[in-house]
């Protein structure tokens, strides 16, 4: 199941999203696997409303509408935040269920190139790649510092006014050493503060079994 993913999530998104939506992701994070790329969550609306607490009774068609309220503004929430990619291709009379990647790490995303269906199972699934984000998310009390894009750029790494002609290209040099610098004492902040959720989480679940 998604211990990792569980603490990928309250490593770098805990102060991005409100309490319930954050219950909503880490229902998503505990239900899809670790070890897939990317963690993928495919299950109901139902689930995800009982998550946050929407439980109506089975009669109560009108609490049911505001459970189902509650999840899809919580699926929204997540989309717009970049911590969920969907598939975008569900659909009921073609039997093809909702799917979403997770994007719990920092500077990288999902997105969806095609779909296929498995061989054995017959059921419909996304195909992803991994794309760089344009701003790496930050952890809490760290700032973010732009991701070098795949032709090298630097995305938020934009020049505060025009350069003179007689200025070195040593400064452009030093200002490429410092931001990569400053990327990799975040990552190594980041990662610190993952294993760190990892090992509170792990002892939580020691102590309730």
């Amino acid at each position: 199941m998604g211990a990792s993913n569980i603490a990928s999530a309250f490593a770098y998104w805990r102060q991005k999203l409100t309490p319930q939506h954050f219950i909503a992701l880490v229902h998503m994070a505990l239900v899809a696997k670790d070890s897939d790329q990317p963690p993928r969550y495919w299950g109901t609306w139902q689930d995800i409303a009982k998550a946050m607490g929407h439980e109506p009774g089975r009669e109560d068609e009108k609490a049911w509408e505001s459970a189902r309220k509650l999840e899809e503004r919580a699926i929204r929430a997540l989309v717009r935040t970049g911590v969920i990619v969907s598939t975008k291709a569900a659909s009921k009379e073609k039997g093809i269920r909702a799917e979403y990647a997770l994007a719990l790490e920092p500077d990288r995303t999902w997105r969806c190139v095609r779909l296929e269906k498995g061989a054995e199972d017959g059921i419909v699934r996304g195909v992803w790649e991994p794309s760089l984000r344009e701003q790496m998310v930050p952890t809490q009390g760290n700032k973010s510092f732009p991701v070098k894009g795949t032709d090298g750029s630097s995305s938020g790494n934009k020049s505060t006014g025009p350069r003179s002609s007689q200025e070195p290209d040593q400064e452009q040099s030093q200002d490429n050493i410092t931001s990569q610098s400053d990327l990799t004492s975040a990552r190594a902040r980041e990662e610190a503060e993952r294993q760190r959720q990892m090992a509170e989480l792990e002892q939580r679940m020691g102590r309730a079994s």
